[in-house]
């Protein structure tokens, strides 16, 4: 599987990458979706954790404050 016909997932990178660039998330989302099935499936539970953190990309719609790419890196 890739990104393109990841259900569970494909939406979210998008709205990710159109709304936000230079920061850690958007720049992993964009690395997903050009990933080779391979690549794909070791980076895939990494981005299921992800977007149960950062639900939403859209903080005023979804009422989410938690900032999309930010926070502490290994609980520091």
């Amino acid at each position: 599987m890739i990104a393109f016909d990841d259900t569970e997932l494909n939406e979210w990178l998008m709205e990710v990458i159109e709304e936000s660039s230079g920061q850690f998330l958007p720049a992993l989302a964009e690395a997903a979706v050009v990933a080779c099935a391979e690549d794909y499936f070791l980076v895939r539970p990494v981005l299921i954790g992800l977007k149960r953190k950062y639900a939403s990309v859209h903080p005023s719609r979804r009422g989410t404050k938690q900032k999309m790419g930010g926070g502490d890196v290994g609980g520091r």
